[in-house]
């Protein structure tokens, strides 16, 4: 061999080492890159392609509202899951791209319930549910290059914090300090004694509060359609929901009465709005009449004719990964349903997956009631059908992925996330009830 071809031989190997040897190390970065953005800050919503318990938990969220998957709960999140988020996500009126959003998350209550305080202020490098809730404020307020939120502050998100800063005359300094946090909405605004004063300011309405960010109730629908009637735009229109469009308009009004700019309806909004009303010399009943957006009112009928049983199952594991939902009462087939509450029949369903043949009563404040596995609808009975509390609206069955006869029975109360129906149904507990009720 001669020296030439060793030297050749050798830089060659050298070479081939050096690239073996970066090619390993970027694929190490790149499962790092990838192990971080499943693993870190928890509440990264699932995509196309992914599988498993949180496709699940999507799948039966869309369920619960009504929206099949073709398939059912595969806990695979293919072309029918994108399909059936893009068709939640029209009746809403949001953009339909079939991914699970920031708004389209807390439609379906997948988003976190955790609080923003000044105590937890996200900060560059943290990860969790606070940072979640940022990216998505950003979002929502449109700022470029927010990105989808994935819980993790980083570099992307510095730059979306600073822009919003920029844009609403704050420091921009890629911080969320308090100011930036009440500015998305995050945390309230301090109370400032001196803009409400004992005889300027108006009554308080009925519940001691004005309408708040984050409020679904038929305060907010009147309080938006107060600020259509002055000229400010809210998209959308009158929603009953207190999102960042209300928010923008409401900081519109303050801009233009030279008011403090917080987006927070004050004493001092409120009176430019005529949103809050005179007080009555009478005693007036609205305190107790008016309940909070999420108070459940007790049940006017029991849901299922005697004789059945019913315990508390409430969150009990079920197939692929999910969680009961709701109670179900046990009873022979054809036992009639009856409607818990006075309202309207908004839906029915022929072939859930889940479900069966089911239905969705809900009630004048929006709580909303859902019935599984009927057997059949009673005669009338459809979507857009007035009901009273008592009245004959199914029978008892086992349709869908039920394996004895039995009424699956969920709550709803102001149209969000299920409750346990468990303590409100023992409250008037009518399973020893045979006789059917007048009609």
């Amino acid at each position: 061999m001669t020296l030439t071809t060793l030297f050749t031989r050798t830089a060659v190997a050298l070479c081939t080492g050096a690239v073996l040897s970066l090619s390993f190390a970027s694929g190490h970065v790149r499962a790092a890159e990838s192990s971080q953005s499943t693993t870190q800050g928890g509440p990264a919503m699932p995509s196309r392609g992914d599988a498993g318990p949180a496709v699940v938990r999507l799948q039966q969220a869309l369920a619960a509202r009504g929206i099949a998957v073709a398939g059912g709960v595969t806990g695979v999140f293919g072309e029918s899951t994108s399909d059936a988020v893009a068709s939640l996500q029209r009746q809403s009126g949001l953009r339909a791209s079939g991914k699970v959003d920031a708004r389209t998350a807390k439609l379906l209550g997948l988003a976190p319930t955790v609080t923003v305080t000044t105590s937890n202020l996200p900060a560059f490098g943290s990860t969790g549910d606070v940072v979640w809730l940022l990216q998505a404020a950003l979002q929502e307020q449109g700022v470029a290059g927010a990105g989808e939120p994935d819980g993790q502050f980083g570099v992307g998100t510095r730059a979306a914090v600073t822009a919003f800063q920029s844009r609403r005359g704050l420091r921009a300094s890629g911080r969320v300090d308090e100011a930036t946090a009440v500015a998305l909405g995050l945390i309230p605004a301090p109370q400032k004694a001196k803009v409400v004063t004992a005889a300027a300011a108006p009554a308080k309405p009925a519940g001691g509060s004005f309408p708040a960010y984050g409020e679904r109730s038929s305060a907010v629908t009147t309080l938006q359609q107060q600020l259509i009637s002055a000229g400010f735009t809210i998209e959308g229109g009158a929603t009953g929901f207190f999102g960042p469009r209300t928010k923008g308009a409401i900081e519109a009004l303050q801009a233009r009465h030279g008011l403090a700019v917080t987006g927070v309806v004050d004493a001092a909004t409120a009176s430019r709005l005529g949103a809050a009303p005179a007080p009555t010399p009478a005693p007036a009943p609205a305190p107790v009449a008016a309940p909070a957006p999420a108070a459940i009112p007790s049940l006017a009928a029991f849901p299922m004719q005697g004789k059945c049983w019913f315990g508390d199952t409430w969150h009990d594991p079920r197939s692929g990964g999910r969680k009961h939902e709701g109670t179900d009462l046990i009873g022979a087939k054809g036992l009639a349903i009856y409607a818990v509450a006075n309202g309207t029949i908004t839906r029915t369903y022929e072939g859930l997956a889940l479900g069966g043949k089911s239905l969705r009563l809900t009630a004048p404040d929006g709580t909303y009631y859902f019935y599984a596995h009927l057997d059949s609808f009673a005669p009338g009975i459809g979507a857009g059908v007035a009901v009273r509390a008592g009245q004959v609206i199914g029978y008892n069955g086992a349709t869908g992925n039920a394996h004895e006869p039995h009424l699956h029975f969920e709550i709803h109360p102001g149209g969000g996330a299920a409750v346990n129906p468990f303590p409100y149904l023992k409250a008037i507990d009518g399973c020893k009830n045979t006789a059917l009720l007048p009609q």
